[in-house]
């Protein structure tokens, strides 16, 4: 499992370094409780994902049968990034 963004502009009235210590610890939280056996951080700041694309494409996503990605549809920018990265990474 991997949490590209780093969260540091998801909590309103919080410091973005606060942020992404808190999104940081619950997501490793989650995937404790959900026994993930490998979780990726890959610290990418929000809303700059597609800047992030040579840190994406250290991962090795040749082992998964399914990618889960946001709806096309989605006008988060991160979320309309992150299916553009693994379709150019697929190709």
């Amino acid at each position: 499992m991997a949490c590209l963004t780093n969260g540091n502009k998801g909590i309103r009235e919080t410091l973005p370094k606060q942020a992404e210590v808190i999104r940081e610890k619950e997501f490793r939280s989650v995937m404790g409780l959900l026994k993930v056996p490998e979780v990726f951080w890959l610290n990418i700041e929000d809303n700059h994902l597609m800047d992030g694309y040579e840190v994406f494409q250290q991962l090795d996503l040749s082992p998964y049968d399914v990618i889960f990605l946001p709806n096309l549809l989605d006008q988060h920018p991160d979320h309309k990034a992150v299916s553009y990265l693994v379709q150019r990474y697929f190709k």
